[in-house]
């Protein structure tokens, strides 16, 4: 480092130096960048001017400062994927753009549908090996049930929800498929859609299950179909029981059961159970995405800049980007972002490494439904030892 004081220069090395001027001298002070650049003075340094190589300063009082040096690193998420996010609600990397996530716009199918409370269910807790048993020992014996149904509406069958029971101490692997139907119950050469796995308890009570359908089926208003309960792959003598009422209560489809490889039979029941069948899809209103913690490893010396990369925010939408202390979760800096800009830099200058070592990065989303804010990247310039 550079001091020059009435046009006279001395130069210092790395280390600590006490010296002495005369009370309101005009001291300036060069850094001088050898291996590592000049990242930022700390101390008593000019307002505004804490990144600057050359101030000056006027002695009209004892000051402190110290020249950070340190190599430039730069972390980047370019979302390729979501890898470097640690967390997301209702959002979602699409395109190559971290956004908010799309939701289904529909409802439960009022006609497609035997809901009752669990205290109405005929078999409370139990049932006959003829009716609500389900279960799949290997590949010799396997016993599945159905009930066949009518949507009222066009769309895409999003989730099926019934009740599940497993008698005894174990829990069980239950999903669900949606194959075509008619009057003598499922038709076609394989399923529709297959729901994801549900595990849930063995502790003899009625479990209201939710199955929900990564690639959902397309139904036609009018058409029939076919719900059929599954077991995934378990040991002899573990099932499952899915609830129903006796008689006719649906009268728009019918119960089966079938074991192994012999046709379908019909049940003098119906099994609970009702479809949400969405009509469209629309963004969510809020949502959020925090990085991961930045630097994951090494000594920050001083935080430089963050960068947010080609940004779409589209009318009735908006996007606020926090920098956070990893530790804390305190708010070191915020913006809110209105309109498209190629990119927008937050200035981190201010911040000390010492107290803030690490930090991440909060995007919130917020829209009406129709559009969503997006971004293609964020960055993080910060120098290390």
């Amino acid at each position: 480092m550079d001091v020059t004081v009435d046009g006279s220069t001395s130069n210092y090395g790395e280390g600590t130096y006490d010296l002495w001027f005369d009370r309101d001298a005009e001291v300036t002070l060069k850094a001088n960048s050898g291996s590592s650049s000049f990242a930022c003075w700390m101390g008593d340094y000019p307002s505004g001017e804490r990144t600057s190589e050359e101030i000056t300063i006027t002695m009209d009082e004892a000051k402190t400062l110290k020249a950070v040096f340190g190599t430039l690193q730069v972390w980047l998420d370019d979302f390729n994927d979501a890898s470097k996010l640690a967390s997301q609600t209702n959002t979602e990397v699409s395109g190559g753009y971290l956004q908010l996530a799309q939701q289904p716009t529909g409802d439960w199918d009022p006609q497609a549908q035997m809901w009752v409370q669990p205290s109405e269910l005929s078999n409370p807790k139990g049932g006959s090996e003829e009716q609500g048993y389900v279960w799949c020992w290997g590949d010799w014996d396997e016993r599945k049930v159905a009930e066949t149904f009518v949507p009222s509406v066009t769309g895409n069958l999003e989730s099926v929800t019934c009740y599940l029971c497993v008698p005894w101490g174990t829990t069980n692997s239950a999903f669900v498929e949606i194959w075509t139907a008619d009057d003598d119950g499922p038709t076609g050469s394989g399923p529709l859609a297959t729901s994801e796995v549900v595990d849930f308890g063995g502790d003899n009570e009625w479990h209201e299950i939710t199955f929900t359908f990564t690639s959902p089926a397309s139904v036609t208003a009018g058409q029939r179909y076919a719900i059929v309960w599954r077991q995934t792959r378990q040991d002899l003598f573990n099932w499952y029981i899915v609830g129903y009422c006796d008689g006719d209560p649906y009268t728009n489809g019918k119960a089966f059961w079938c074991r192994w490889f012999f046709p379908w039979s019909s049940l003098n029941l119906d099994f609970a159970f009702r479809v949400f069948i969405s009509t469209g899809y629309e963004y969510y209103s809020a949502g959020e995405a925090i990085s991961e913690k930045i630097p994951e490893s090494g000594t920050v010396t001083a935080w430089l800049a963050v960068w947010v990369i080609w940004l779409e925010v589209e009318p009735n939408t908006s996007l606020t980007v926090y920098v956070l202390d990893a530790d804390t979760d305190d708010v070191l800096k915020q913006v809110s972002l209105t309109s498209d800009v190629f990119w927008y830099r937050v200035d981190l200058s201010d911040i000390d490494a010492s107290e803030h070592p690490r930090i991440k990065l909060k995007a919130e989303f917020t829209s009406d439904g129709s559009e969503t804010p997006k971004f293609s990247a964020w960055a993080v310039q910060y120098y290390t030892e």
